[in-house]
């Protein structure tokens, strides 16, 4: 139930709980009224679900005596054959790392790539990253979105 006021709204949910929100003007009704339904809505319910799967970063791409750093090989945790590589083959993964400095208002920063193809038989995966991998990422986890065009985020 809603009522409106001179200048005042006030939001019931049920009997027992209200909320107030003071309105500004006439666009600002609209976004009061969104704000404290936001509020009043119950948090999740049931277990949390994770978009993202972990795995860690095993080196480069490499012959006997070469390496090349712009191809990195990466263990999917749960991933030990070359069949179920297949449903991460065009994945955009995130390689998740903390800075001293903060930038953007964070600590953190992230280089994104693509998992390009499998490595060997054994679940080991091929991936191109924007910038290569830093020699230090090799002892990290990175972080793996979902689908194609589905964002991560990971908290």
């Amino acid at each position: 139930m809603a009522r409106l006021g001179k200048n005042l709204i006030e939001i019931q949910k049920f009997s027992s709980a209200k909320q107030k929100v003071r309105l500004g003007g006439g666009r600002g009704i609209a976004i009061a009224i969104a704000i404290a339904i936001a509020k009043m809505v119950k948090g999740r319910q049931g277990e949390r679900v994770r978009l993202y799967v972990r795995g860690s970063i095993l080196g480069y791409k490499r012959s006997k005596s070469n390496q090349y750093p712009n191809t990195s090989l990466i263990q999917i945790e749960g991933v030990n054959s070359k069949e179920e590589v297949a449903y991460y083959c065009g994945k955009r993964m995130a390689y998740i790392y903390k800075a001293k400095v903060k930038k953007n208002g964070s600590h953190y920063r992230c280089i994104w790539g693509k998992v390009t193809r499998p490595h060997g038989n054994t679940g080991v995966v091929r991936a191109k990253f924007k910038s290569n991998l830093p020699p230090r990422s090799m002892t990290h986890f990175y972080a793996l979105a979902g689908s194609k065009g589905q964002s991560l985020h990971v908290s």
